[in-house]
């Protein structure tokens, strides 16, 4: 049995945080990084997986990501 664990990192409008309306926006988050291991059945690691992703909806990367 192999295992695959991952890790999703989000970018969020940091602007929209500081001036909650209680509305929010249609897109509070966006991924900005997908990571990934894969394990065997001993848990040793056969393979890793790191990919960034450029922004589409927030230009810059929240000082509160960063």
């Amino acid at each position: 049995m192999h295992y695959i664990i991952f890790d999703l990192e989000f970018n969020q409008d940091f602007s929209s945080l500081q001036h909650f309306d209680g509305q929010g926006t249609r897109y509070p988050f966006e991924i900005i990084q997908i990571g990934a291991i894969k394990l065997d059945s001993n848990l040793h690691t056969i393979d890793t997986f790191n990919r960034y992703i450029k922004p589409t909806f927030y230009s810059q990367i929240s000082p509160f990501i960063t």
